[in-house]
């Protein structure tokens, strides 16, 4: 069985680059290093559009335990920069809202570990918790 449908391409959109949900997370790394920075890209779910500004915001420190590829250990609390994820809707809404980052939706904040830059913490709202 095959289903095609087609959804307009939104307005606003326009040189905006588009990616997944997922990807979110190798993006938002790239604002580390820049205090201030911020961008813009456009998430496509599986009919919706979002608009996603990913800004550069403080961090606060982490409990952690883990280890770093050549067995260098992490424990304990551990300096953090952030990056928060401002998401709103682009377009009109084909399908009921249905953006989400690991089952998190709403304003996301991705805490990266200040020296290694791993992903240590994703904040946000867990719709079913």
């Amino acid at each position: 069985m095959r289903n095609r449908r087609k959804i307009a391409y939104p307005p606003g959109a326009d040189g905006l680059p588009v990616t997944d949900a997922y990807a979110l997370l190798l993006l938002a790394a790239r604002f580390l290093t820049s205090p201030g920075a911020a961008a813009d890209v456009v998430v496509n779910t599986e009919f919706n559009f979002y608009l996603v500004r990913m800004s550069r915001s403080d961090g606060r420190p982490v409990e952690a335990n883990y280890e770093v590829a050549g067995g260098a250990t992490r424990t304990g609390p551990r300096p953090t920069r952030g990056v928060t994820l401002a998401v709103s809707p682009l377009g009109e809404q084909v399908d009921k809202p249905d953006f989400s980052l690991l089952g998190l939706s709403g304003e996301i904040t991705i805490l990266f570990d200040e020296e290694s830059a791993l992903p240590l913490q994703l904040r946000g709202t867990a719709p079913r918790i």
